[in-house]
């Protein structure tokens, strides 16, 4: 098991981790992380179960253009996936034996809205692939989220107060993608909206890009997977929802990535709505577990399952 913290202004590629066999210390300022769908400033107090579920699904995404445009000439690529298949194929066999299957992360979350801005201390619980527990504030509120099998799970006091069919596009391209079958990726890609049947290539800061969802460039109003080519790792996922009659842009961005094991997790995550920021996650500190216990992930248990110890799972 590995403990690593993340210092403040060290960027991309840099080596963090030094391992021990308890802990990995590192000296300077720690970097805040944000990940999992938002819990917003109304959720924080009792509203009905089905408005207060919508709030928060909706407090997560939006749509605008990335940091740094699509810019021409495209690089060739080392290998030059034909489908998006080809794509999600390239993602899992490039990570598939290093990517961890249980993570748990400690989250500084800013939440933006109506007024000023929230900032919230968060945890999450990672089983790869599938499975993420987010649980809002100290351990002992016992309020969070629990995405499993396709649904969400909204948590109060413990008790489960809402459910509905969601995704978190985080959890389905930024680690399920890496570990499980293509076709159980392009599966949950689909569910996010994301056609995919159609592709394009495209360069993003110099960087080859595949754009999965739509074949025009340019296009950034169709869901779709953003994936970088020299790591086969995804940028961005962009999804339309509809609220009533109204159809909503979300957007979730990779800001920064940062090792963790030699892995490259997400570290700096926004969440965007029809192009403004809903919810920033940083990641402050994460451990890799050898196990975690499924009763964290049972929607049953969500309330009353322990944490994993200290120094282990």
């Amino acid at each position: 098991m590995t403990v690593i913290r993340v210092p403040k202004g060290i960027g991309r590629g840099a080596a963090l981790v030094r391992r021990t066999t308890r802990s990995a210390r590192l000296p300077g300022r720690f970097l805040r992380m944000r990940m999992s769908d938002a819990l917003p400033p109304t959720f924080r107090r009792r509203r009905p179960a089905v408005l207060a579920l919508t709030a928060l699904l909706l407090a997560a995404g939006g749509c605008v253009p990335p940091s740094g445009g699509e810019t021409a000439p495209t690089p060739a690529a080392a290998v030059e996936p034909r489908t998006a298949r080809e794509v999600i194929e390239e993602m899992r066999l490039r990570w598939a034996e290093s990517w961890p299957r249980a993570v748990e992360a400690r989250v500084e979350t800013t939440i933006y809205g109506v007024g000023a801005e929230q900032r919230q201390s968060w945890t999450q619980y990672y089983r790869v692939p599938g499975a993420l527990r987010v649980e809002h504030g100290p351990r002992s509120a016992r309020n969070g989220l629990l995405y499993l099998n396709g649904q969400v799970h909204a948590y109060q006091d413990g008790r489960r107060t809402a459910s509905a069919a969601q995704q978190d596009p985080l959890l389905v391209a930024g680690f399920d993608v890496h570990v499980q079958s293509v076709d159980s990726s392009l599966a949950s890609l689909s569910a996010l909206g994301i056609d995919t049947t159609r592709m394009h290539r495209t360069a993003v800061d110099g960087t080859l890009t595949f754009v999965v969802g739509t074949a025009t460039r340019g296009d950034t109003l169709s869901p779709q997977l953003w994936v970088e080519a020299d790591r086969w790792l995804a940028r961005r996922v962009l999804e339309a929802r509809t609220v009533g009659t109204r159809r909503i842009l979300t957007e979730t961005r990779i800001v920064e990535r940062r090792p963790v094991n030699g892995v490259p997790f997400p570290a700096e995550v926004l969440r965007l709505r029809d192009g403004r920021p809903t919810l920033r996650e940083e990641w402050t500190s994460a451990r890799v577990l050898p196990t975690i216990s499924n009763s964290l992930f049972d929607p049953e248990t969500w309330g009353t399952a322990a944490a994993p110890p200290p120094g282990g799972a």
